[in-house]
């Protein structure tokens, strides 16, 4: 196994261990450095490896709900609006004002 492959996976069995003992920061900053070292050696093969492991570490914190229709009603304002976290491209502001 090269230097890289075995740096990458000390870092992926350190970010587990981090997981496990709720150091979540952590994990995801040893994550983020083994990604930017299997990049560096354009890997996919390892690249993959990395984001399997991510998932299965951080997959419990993803959730889904069901599709929800949502009305929108106009918006009468004076300036400018605020869209934060309201869908892709600020959808709220283009729907409803400048």
């Amino acid at each position: 196994m090269s230097k890289a492959k075995e740096e990458v996976e000390q870092l992926l069995d350190e970010a587990e261990q981090d997981a496990e003992n709720e150091k979540l920061q952590e994990a995801l900053e040893k994550l983020r450095r083994a990604r930017e070292l299997a990049g560096k050696r354009k890997s996919q093969k390892l690249l993959k490896r990395v984001q399997l492991r991510a998932d299965g570490l951080f997959g419990k914190f993803r959730y889904m709900t069901e599709a929800q229709l949502i009305r929108l009603e106009p918006v009468n304002a004076n300036g400018f609006i605020l869209d934060i976290r309201g869908g892709g491209e600020g959808i709220i502001g283009k729907l409803c004002g400048k």
